[in-house]
């Protein structure tokens, strides 16, 4: 290592050597610095777009959930009450709900944004939910 103390050269010579690897080592700090920020502006656009994607398919199937929800709660509210498969259609799509969002919350994979779906078993059992909710409703709307 070069000693900086080292009285050999002249003040002017010391002061260059000083100022050369004051330099070196700033633009290595500049570098690694770009760097950095660029490796998390990656990250965070890559981020987003996944969060703006699963906003997307969550919030389309929790929409659809929560409106057949209201529907369900509306033939409830007119007296349907002896219906038992009304409450359980309720606390399912309640359950549906919460999946969603679990399935999108604790998600341990980092897919790309066109990648982002439900998983294929929640898909199905919103599928046929939403079918047996839209069967009861029409048959008691005759």
């Amino acid at each position: 290592m070069d000693d900086v103390f080292d009285t050999s050269g002249t003040d002017k010579e010391v002061e260059i050597k000083v100022a050369n690897q004051e330099w070196l080592k700033q633009m290595r700090n500049v570098v690694i610095s770009g760097e950095r920020e660029a490796i998390s502006d990656g990250f965070d656009s890559r981020s987003s777009a996944i969060f703006d994607r699963g906003l997307d398919v969550g919030f389309e199937a929790v929409k659809d959930l929560a409106l057949l929800k209201g529907r369900l709660l509306y033939y409830k509210s007119l007296g349907n009450t002896e219906e038992p498969s009304v409450d359980r259609l309720l606390s399912d799509l309640e359950s549906l709900i919460g999946e969603v969002f679990r399935a999108f919350a604790s998600s341990k994979e980092r897919p790309t944004a066109s990648e982002v779906v439900l998983p294929t078993d929640l898909s199905s059992k919103i599928a046929s939910t939403k079918e047996e909710v839209n069967k009861l409703l029409i048959v008691h709307k005759k």
